[in-house]
């Protein structure tokens, strides 16, 4: 196999592997959007404690959503660095599209959304899981069940905090091409 054939079969792999990707980022969207207010009725009336992981489920599609914002990225990335540089005498698709970055926009603007989205649903359900804890807890008489509250909020907190530090860890590498992996420019 020369060289050629070698970059159009990594080419062919690589764009199949976006339209993959895409496929699944619109899945985790559905879920995300669709599933969470239907799951969230679900588990906050159940019987067992399970409502206290709704949080993480959220967090669950938010990083879903981002990784697979990044690998996209990376494929594309790829295919603009070793392939569109090594055989094209012209402008590449990935090329052309880095270098008008107005036609990126409408992907951050969108991305944006749907962070804003999840997080408000990660939140609200952190609310309703730590409400409902409250409640649990104040129909005690023992106090035992503060301990919980308590408990929750902590871990509420650090998941918090790190699903805040990878999304903004990797929000440029998952928005653009011309980005490489530490956030600098590629070379």
């Amino acid at each position: 196999m020369d060289q050629n054939d070698f970059r159009s079969l990594q080419f062919q792999s690589l764009r199949r592997e976006i339209e993959s990707l895409q496929t699944r980022g619109f899945w985790v969207v559905f879920v995300g959007l669709l599933g969470t207010p239907a799951l969230s009725l679900f588990l906050l009336n159940a019987s067992t404690p399970v409502w206290l992981a709704l949080p993480f489920f959220v967090l669950g599609l938010i990083v879903l959503f981002l990784a697979q914002q990044h690998h996209m990225m990376r494929a594309g990335r790829f295919i603009r660095e070793n392939i569109e540089k090594a055989t094209a005498s012209e402008v590449g698709w990935e090329e052309w599209l880095e270098s008008r970055p107005e036609l990126r926009v409408f992907d951050r603007h969108s991305s944006a959304c749907f962070m804003i989205i999840f997080f408000a649903y990660y939140f609200f359900a952190i609310g309703l899981a730590m409400r409902r804890l409250v409640v649990e807890a104040a129909s005690d008489p023992s106090g035992i069940y503060w301990y919980g509250v308590y408990g929750a909020a902590i871990v509420y907190l650090i998941a918090t905090i790190w699903g805040f530090s990878t999304l903004f860890h990797h929000w440029k590498s998952s928005m653009s091409t011309a980005e490489d992996a530490k956030g600098g420019p590629a070379k």
